[in-house]
């Protein structure tokens, strides 16, 4: 896609509504501090020529143009003077600064340019082409005296070079006037369409600036230029400096406005952003408390049945010391212990018979359904039923630990739960169950010591069940002597042995 073609502006004019224009803006002779249009860091690179050039290039605008005014108008201006003195009329009578600064007699002022702030020439290629136009013109029209030039490129707009010139005509006596309409006249430029009426739109000026701006265009054009030259909307013609720098600024604000509003769009949909997040921020943030408050809860649920562990653990250490305890007196009594003694005992029996099955009745129902009289020795008795009441006591707390770890499993499902709800405190729950499943480990290894000294126990019964067979068959064959006796009856012996195995079976349950 091509670029957009650049416009060649020639605008010409003297004075604007603060009177003539000022040849000090030109050459930056004033305070630009309060020149906020101008960036003062660039006002160096600005390029300026004058009339006097080559006597004194180190003159200012100002009195270059007052000195070519001193030298080329006094005498025309001092007779003009002497007839307004004759004539009464000394309140018309003019200085050559006065002269100078009057709108209908100072210097005017063309603006050369190509393109504008977004696209524009070179600035060195626009001060060669002007330099070349403005060499034509001198030329062309010898009338036309050039007195000052000026290449600004420390403006916001767009690179442009500032040409001052006066019209020079003559009066009566040969004296050199200020005078437009004198000078084109004298040149001999005719108007745009002769036979007519001069007139604001058909005088000699306009076919000047055609002529001039149909030569500026082709001296682009010769340096590779494409210049447009379709002429603009009639609102943006014909305006002078100031009021193209108004209308500049006005559309600066016009887009600042709109990105005012933007802005303000924008700001809109944010507070209702903000607004919305708020509320949900509210909302998790009371959803985040409650569940603070719920896993506090849950963690001193936790604390407390880790208490219940270890209180467990010190009765379980108590209990194994204690069946410890029973199995060393156990296995003494079992080793001094013999049939012989038992039968010295034989009057005690029957009050022990009692009190063993009473016993062994709240023992889990230990010798609840035996059908044989039981003799034992006291020790004997006394050791077997610690026994009992030991291995009773063991079977409790083994069940007890088996609902303990079938709810810390229960627990540990729950927090596990509630730490995928709350990510935070995942670590810390992780911390927790480490410490629990540690607990567990512990007492597992512990229910396998009891199962250790359970099978003992059971151990311990087997051994009493046969001394229990032999005290029966020492009742019924007499001392040294077993069921292998052939002079028993088969029929005898058989009951015997029947009744025998059902007694080993409920000790066994």
């Amino acid at each position: 896609m091509s670029e957009e073609l650049m416009r060649a502006t020639t605008h010409n004019a003297r004075s604007g509504k603060n009177g003539a224009f000022s040849p000090k803006h030109n050459d930056r002779n004033f305070d630009l501090e309060n020149a906020s249009n101008i960036d003062k860091a660039r006002t160096n690179e600005n390029w300026y020529w004058h009339r006097y050039y080559d006597q004194n290039k180190a003159l200012d605008f100002d009195t270059v143009e007052k000195l070519f005014y001193s030298q080329t108008f006094s005498k025309a201006l001092d007779a003009r003077n002497e007839r307004y003195r004759e004539q009464r009329h000394p309140e018309r009578m003019q200085t050559i600064d006065e002269y100078r600064s009057n709108p209908r007699s100072c210097p005017e002022e063309t603006i050369l340019q190509i393109g504008n702030l977004k696209q524009a020439a070179d600035p060195m290629l626009l001060r060669k082409i002007c330099i070349e136009y403005v060499n034509w013109e001198q030329k062309t029209f010898p009338n036309i005296k050039l007195l000052t030039l000026a290449l600004h490129l420390d403006e916001q707009g767009a690179p442009h070079l500032h040409e001052r010139k006066v019209w020079i005509g003559h009066d009566k006596d040969g004296n050199p006037v200020i005078g437009q309409d004198k000078a084109l006249r004298e040149m001999g430029i005719k108007s745009p369409i002769p036979d007519k009426k001069l007139s604001k739109f058909n005088n000699p000026k306009i076919t000047y600036t055609r002529l001039c701006r149909e030569k500026f265009i082709d001296i682009c054009r010769s340096h590779g230029l494409e210049i447009e030259v379709a002429p603009k909307e009639a609102s943006k013609s014909g305006l002078t400096l100031l009021e193209y720098q108004s209308n500049q600024e006005q559309q600066k604000i016009t887009e600042l406005s709109d990105q005012v509003k933007d802005l303000e769009s924008t700001k809109s949909r944010l507070v209702q952003v903000v607004k919305q997040d708020s509320a949900q921020l509210r909302k998790i943030t009371i959803e985040h408390t409650q569940l603070e408050k719920e896993l506090e809860i849950k963690r001193l649920k936790l604390d407390t049945f880790n208490e219940d562990l270890k209180d467990s653990t010190v009765v379980m250490n108590t209990l194994l010391d204690q069946v410890r305890d029973e199995v060393k007196l156990f296995e003494r009594n079992q080793s001094v212990t013999t049939p012989s003694q038992a039968k010295t005992d034989a009057a005690d029996y029957n009050g022990l018979e009692r009190e063993i099955r009473s016993s062994a009745y709240l023992s889990k129902g230990f010798f609840r359904n035996a059908k044989v009289n039981i003799e034992l020795s006291p020790s004997s008795y006394e050791t077997l039923l610690k026994a009992f009441e030991q291995l009773n006591r063991l079977l409790y707390m083994f069940d007890e630990l088996k609902s303990s770890a079938e709810q810390a499993k229960k627990w540990q499902k729950r927090y596990q739960d509630e730490l995928g709800k709350q990510q935070k405190f995942y670590d810390k729950g992780q911390s927790d169950l480490r410490q629990t499943f540690s607990t567990e480990l512990y007492y597992g290894s512990m229910i396998l010591t009891i199962s250790k000294y359970y099978d003992i126990a059971k151990k311990l019964l087997n051994l009493y069940n046969s001394a229990l067979r032999q005290e029966e068959q020492e009742k019924i064959y007499g001392p040294n002597k077993n069921s292998s006796n052939t002079d028993a009856p088969e029929r005898q012996q058989q009951p015997k042995r029947i009744k025998q195995k059902n007694n080993n079976d409920d000790y066994e349950r």
